[in-house]
């Protein structure tokens, strides 16, 4: 908390009221009712939330949750996301009043950067990350929720236990739990420590070794130092094969079989089989109705965490830039000449899905490494290219 006068006003009022929308939104999609429903119960059935008394006293505050749907994941598609940051009575929310916490996880480009120089490489997921860690018991009134399964039952007060997502600091309090789990067990899982403070972004790992044999001890102590804080690793993505043979089916992101699966992860896709990094764009059709704000929207899709499309999302903000020099408005139609070009330059976009750009970027046994920058400029734009020569006895990478 920021300080200990606590102000916060009604909010019950306002979660009665966002759980009737959830469930009209139930009746017009009762799929996602039914995977809603099953996701709460996990909730009471592995004691991440408990019922509470009305009649209890004390400061508490209740958050409005949603469903959020994604499609895209193989594992979980729908997410229930609380809103702590829902307006009480007095203004304030839970949010208002919290502190957020420093940032004290590892850049993502450090990550996926150093995820480049391993031979044997490998990811994993946290299971459940943030409700592995409890909530001390004093503060669990503020993360009151209200929910019943069905309109015809009477709604009930929970109360969360764990660190919830959508409060201000939950993904501090993750990565400090991991950062203090990975401190008390440095001495006993030498090589796991470093794997959680380096290569660990949020509840995803992406890391790995020069050889097998490193890389299975390095699994090893990482699932065993996990273990030990209530963490289960699940999920597992490698280039070897030997480095998954011990790995249960059921924990398995990617199986060595006859279909060449992608693997989604921090942003990248990778293709563990050929060990290449991919890009798979969700691209839709483009609107019939091209305006700046069409175009701005359709752009901003484009994430390139390593910045090995530069070259390609470079174009569409030179082409965001003349468009915004024709000063017209956000939803005016754009003139023909720069609608034929976003149409062209989306056409071309398709093309991507055949680049496959090596991940790993170091030779084994490399006998020299070198290191060449280049830089450039027009003047539309300006760029900066960093190159890795590796060689080793035998070849050049």
């Amino acid at each position: 908390m920021k300080d200990n006068d606590i102000e916060l006003g009604q909010s019950k009022s306002t979660a009665i009221r966002r759980l009737k929308l959830l469930e009209r939104r139930f009746v017009r999609e009762p799929h996602i009712k039914d995977k809603y429903v099953e996701l709460l119960q996990e909730y009471e059935d592995l004691d991440h939330m408990q019922r509470v008394k009305e009649e209890e006293p004390g400061l508490h505050y209740y958050i409005p949750h949603h469903a959020v749907i994604r499609p895209e994941s193989k594992s979980t598609k729908l997410r229930v996301v609380f809103d702590a940051s829902c307006k009480s009575s007095n203004g304030n929310s839970l949010n208002d009043i919290l502190l957020k916490g420093g940032t004290i996880q590892p850049d993502l480009f450090d990550i996926l950067l150093r995820f480049r120089k391993y031979v044997v490489a490998f990811s994993s997921d946290i299971k459940k990350m943030f409700r592995q860690i409890k909530v001390h018991e004093h503060q669990q009134d503020f993360l009151r929720i209200l929910w019943r399964p069905s309109p015809e039952e009477d709604i009930v007060s929970y109360r969360l236990k764990t660190v919830t997502y959508g409060t201000k600091p939950a993904p501090y309090l993750a990565t400090r739990c991991l950062l203090q789990l990975a401190h008390e067990g440095k001495n006993k899982y030498p090589l796991a420590t470093p794997v959680i403070e380096n290569s660990t972004y949020m509840d995803d790992i992406l890391s790995g070794a020069d050889d097998i044999i490193t890389a299975k001890e390095m699994q090893r102590q990482l699932i065993g130092l996990m273990k030990e804080g209530c963490f289960h690793l699940y999920k597992w993505s490698a280039n070897s094969e030997e480095l998954l043979k011990d790995v249960p089916t059921e924990n398995k992101e990617f199986l060595f079989n006859e279909n060449d699966e992608l693997v989604k992860t921090l942003g990248l896709s990778w293709r563990p089989r050929g060990d290449t990094f991919m890009y798979q764009m969700n691209l839709q059709e483009v609107p019939v109705t091209i305006t700046k704000r069409t175009v701005l929207s359709f752009i901003s899709k484009l994430y390139d965490p390593l910045g090995l499309l530069q070259p390609i999302i470079i174009k569409a903000k030179m082409m965001i830039q003349k468009i915004w020099l024709l000063k017209i408005d956000w939803d005016q139609n754009l003139p023909r000449e720069e609608i034929e070009n976003f149409q062209r330059y989306v056409a071309e976009l398709h093309q991507l899905k055949d680049l496959k750009i090596p991940r790993c970027i170091l030779l084994k046994d490399s006998v020299t490494v070198q290191l060449i920058g280049f830089a450039d400029a027009s003047a539309q734009a300006y760029s900066a290219c960093l190159y890795v020569k590796s060689e080793n006895a035998k070849k050049l990478r």
